[in-house]
């Protein structure tokens, strides 16, 4: 166990103040303390708190939203990708707006697609498995537009659509969802207006099937 006493305690908490300063320093190092940080969580949710109050979070989101130059850079990026993650599976009561916000933000651009893929699959488990944060910025209405979106990859109408069915089966989760405009939007792909012979949606359709 991390708390065996309450002098490792503080231990434990001096080392992570210390893990914050590694902003400044080699990708390397940032990308090994991200991973560090990522197993005491998982081992040791309560974790979570602290991380909160030492501010880990902003960290992790700075980093996140940085310019993509290299593969060095994608690699810190999957890991505080893997981090957010492991987060929301750990202790999702806790799970930050910052890195809600962050998450919506990557998944509306369009220009990185292996990032955006990445948050997709990252708002889809944060609206499982913390709803209420997820409606706070907007999760749900995005993983809509998404399902929309013609520039994903057909896969990913499979995925984000059974997301949504999985999503509105739920009843601590419905409640989230706009009873009209919402299901309107969802259903709008599997269907055709009356009088028209054209379906604008086929070329989705045919990427869901």
């Amino acid at each position: 166990m991390l708390y065996q006493s309450q002098g490792q305690g503080e231990q434990l908490i001096n080392i992570l103040k210390e893990i914050i300063l590694v902003r400044q320093r080699d990708r390397s190092i940032r990308e090994n303390c991200i991973k560090g940080l990522k197993i005491m969580l998982k081992i040791c949710p309560i974790l979570a708190k602290q991380y909160l109050g030492l501010k880990i979070h902003v960290y992790v989101t700075f980093i996140l939203e940085r310019e993509f130059k290299s593969n060095a850079v994608a690699k810190e990026r999957m890991q505080c990708f893997k981090m957010m993650k492991t987060w929301l599976r750990a202790s999702p009561e806790t799970f930050p707006l910052l890195f809600a916000q962050a998450i919506v933000s990557m998944v509306r651009n369009d220009e990185e697609f292996q990032l955006r893929f990445n948050a997709i699959d990252l708002m889809i488990d944060m609206c499982s498995r913390s709803p209420k944060v997820a409606a706070h910025v907007g999760s749900i209405k995005q993983l809509i537009e998404s399902l929309l979106d013609l520039t994903l990859d057909g896969y990913r109408y499979d995925r984000i659509s059974h997301a949504l069915m999985l999503l509105i089966n739920d009843p601590q989760i419905r409640v989230f969802f706009r009873p009209v405009v919402d299901l309107n939007k969802i259903f709008s792909i599997f269907t055709r207006p009356d009088g028209v012979d054209k379906d604008p949606k086929k070329p989705i359709l045919d990427k869901i099937e």
